[in-house]
């Protein structure tokens, strides 16, 4: 589990726990996280904290997101399907189109809006261009079918070939020196782009909070704020996940014995 992270609504994440926001230059972080380990990071980042109390409850209630303090506006697009598509593709939703024509094809699709909203939330953005469709939207009311594009100015995405053959690369050199096949773990856009094409070779960990996986995984992690009988490490929530097979199926996957015989 990453330690540190800020996410992409400008909330501080610390062990999986949302404990303060970034603004500028500056962490405004609960002081009941205040800690040297956090410290030591915040000063890695150039961050000044900023200790409050009552901040890790503001943001697991939703009060402060952090989200309108972000140091850089996510640019939004809006794809929808073109008049001449399957009139069968419009009222499903991406699983359902998977299952039943594929992947997503561009070139049934027509971009209909570019521009900020504010926000980067899907469901504020769903809400917004269903309701009050801003300036320059030039679609119909969105719908299940309608792809989210959210973007900014921090970089384009690595190339899919190079970061591809990049990866077999580092993969043939862990397999060889540990003798093992490793396990790739991705979220779903990370998936589709970059890590699809091992399937079948390589375990897959894929990591979506939202609903099961459609294509075949090994490991799938469903939360990061779960809670566990017996767990009593620092974190209030965990990350879980589950394995698509049974016990016998697991030990033989990867190589475990069973205690008693190892005994």
């Amino acid at each position: 589990m990453v330690r540190f992270t800020v996410d992409n609504r400008n909330r501080l994440i610390f062990y999986g726990n949302p404990v303060g926001y970034v603004k500028a230059d500056t962490a405004v972080v609960d002081e009941m996280f205040r800690t040297d380990e956090l410290n030591q990071y915040l000063s890695r980042m150039n961050l000044t904290p900023r200790w409050e109390d009552g901040i890790f409850d503001r943001l697991v209630s939703g009060e402060v997101t952090g989200e309108e303090l972000a140091q850089s506006r996510k640019g939004c697009r809006i794809w929808q399907l073109k008049k001449d598509v399957d009139v069968a593709m419009r009222f499903i939703g991406y699983e359902d189109q998977v299952r039943k024509f594929g992947e997503p094809d561009a070139e049934n699709y027509t971009l209909v809006f570019d521009g900020d909203l504010g926000t980067s939330d899907l469901e504020r953005i769903y809400t917004i261009c269903r309701d009050a469709p801003p300036p320059g939207y030039q679609g119909y009311r969105m719908a299940l079918s309608d792809v989210v594009e959210l973007y900014d100015d921090s970089g384009i995405l690595p190339d899919v070939q190079e970061t591809r053959d990049n990866l077999q690369e580092m993969l043939d050199l862990l397999e060889e020196h540990y003798g093992v096949k490793p396990i790739l773990y991705a979220a779903p856009n990370t998936y589709r782009k970059y890590i699809s094409c091992f399937q079948g070779e390589y375990p897959i960990w894929i990591s979506n909070y939202y609903y099961q996986p459609y294509f075949d995984w090994t490991f799938w992690q469903y939360t990061d704020s779960g809670m566990l009988q017996g767990y009593d490490g620092d974190q209030m929530h965990i990350d879980l996940n589950v394995y698509s097979g049974s016990m016998d199926e697991f030990r033989k996957q990867f190589g475990l014995a069973e205690k008693g015989d190892r005994e």
